[in-house]
């Protein structure tokens, strides 16, 4: 198998595990019809979003995730429990980063929406 014939390969970064009716799971969905090779990564698990040592942990875990799969691309829904750097490490490592969300991501209408990493992201 030569390089340009590998799956491409794309991680979704999400609330939950990317399953039917989910939203993340159209998205999922959408880029495995058009070639890419989606991996999963729910960043809230077990409720580890909550508190910021546990956020610090699911951060770590999602760059060993990255190091480990080497995805072309991460596509982050919401992400308001990655702290700030995370993104800025994968990027390092070649990774195109980009983040939707469909809440107000600075935390003025609640404080848990806020996406601490925006200006990271691609």
């Amino acid at each position: 198998m030569t390089l340009d014939s590998m799956p491409r390969r794309f991680l979704l970064v999400c609330a939950d595990d990317a399953q039917p009716p989910r939203y993340s799971w159209q998205i999922r969905h959408a880029l495995e019809t058009l070639g890419w090779e989606v991996g999963v990564f729910n960043y809230r698990f077990a409720q580890m979003h909550r508190v910021a040592f546990t956020q610090n942990l699911v951060s770590s875990m999602l760059v060993r995730r990255v190091k480990e799969w080497h995805p072309e691309a991460m596509l982050v829904i919401k992400g308001e429990a990655l702290v700030p750097g995370t993104v800025r490490t994968i990027k390092e490592s070649g990774v195109v980063c980009a983040n939707w969300t469909l809440d107000e991501p600075c935390g003025e209408f609640g404080r848990y929406n806020k996406v601490q990493n925006v200006a990271e992201y691609d």
